[in-house]
């Protein structure tokens, strides 16, 4: 503890840069600056008082990858000014992450994982589940991050990021881009990865997914991206037995019977 002597002054904290200029300010050093600032977040808002619950865009094969102080009140939670803050760096992160696999090649999704940014995107989403625009921006960093890689997928899997989308996409059932990041996360995470079509099928994925092709029957990109999670999940016998019991194949007619006039949807 430093003493003060009398008639000296303090010296004053560093101003706290807002959250854009926060995740910027990371963004500029590198993948690693933003996953460490993001698991800072993390661990500063979990040892606060969890909230838990309020509060690429394209698929495999045609390219990967589209915005919250600390403190606490009385009872150990934080207060609604600090936890907003969180979000909203968190939320920014996730879509700096998106934004650097989206642009990078596939060393550098690769080294993106190596630094820890599956558990800093899936820690994020665990954190503020009810917040869409974190989930959504977490949703696409982890699509782009698996994309293209292999054991980016693997590490996904294992690392809680399958959950971690079903979960987004049951909390959000209303957001229709939410639902076509959705689609997309699960094409790229299931694509050239048996096990994670386990898992995917294990968790219910092909019911979230049909959920959202009924809600949005006339929204040609949620509808396309959902035809083509359906197709690489089909690639396990789990996860085609179910989309058939399911209605999958149902559901696919309707896509192309509503989206008559769109030439992706068709092909898929």
């Amino acid at each position: 503890v430093r003493l003060e002597k009398e008639g000296e002054e303090k010296e004053e904290a560093p101003a706290q840069l807002e959250p854009k200029a926060a995740v910027a300010a990371a963004a500029a050093q590198g993948v690693g600056a933003v996953v460490a600032l993001m698991k800072r977040i993390s661990e500063a808002a979990q040892s606060g008082g969890g909230r838990g619950g309020a509060g690429t865009d394209t698929g495999e094969g045609e390219g990967a990858d589209g915005d919250a102080g600390t403190g606490s009140d009385e009872g150990g939670r934080r207060s609604g000014h600090a936890d907003a803050y969180d979000a909203d760096v968190l939320c920014r992160a996730c879509r700096a992450l998106k934004d650097m696999a989206q642009s990078g090649d596939e060393a550098m999704r690769r080294s993106a994982v190596a630094v820890g940014a599956v558990s800093a995107v899936v820690g994020a989403m665990r954190s503020y589940r009810p917040d869409a625009g974190l989930q959504r921006n977490g949703i696409r960093a982890l699509a782009n991050l698996a994309f293209g890689s292999d054991s980016n997928r693997a590490e996904i899997g294992a690392g809680g990021g399958v959950v971690a989308v079903a979960e987004a996409m049951r909390a959000h059932r209303e957001d229709s881009s939410l639902q076509a990041f959705g689609c997309t996360a699960v094409t790229n995470l299931a694509h050239n990865s048996a096990r994670n079509r386990q898992q995917l099928a294990e968790v219910g994925v092909v019911n979230d997914v049909l959920i959202a092709m009924q809600r949005w029957p006339e929204d040609p990109k949620l509808q396309r991206q959902a035809c083509w999670a359906l197709l690489t999940l089909a690639a396990s016998d789990l996860a085609a037995a179910d989309i058939t019991r399911k209605g999958g194949v149902a559901a696919i007619v309707a896509a192309m019977t509503n989206c008559a006039d769109d030439p992706s949807v068709q092909h898929l």
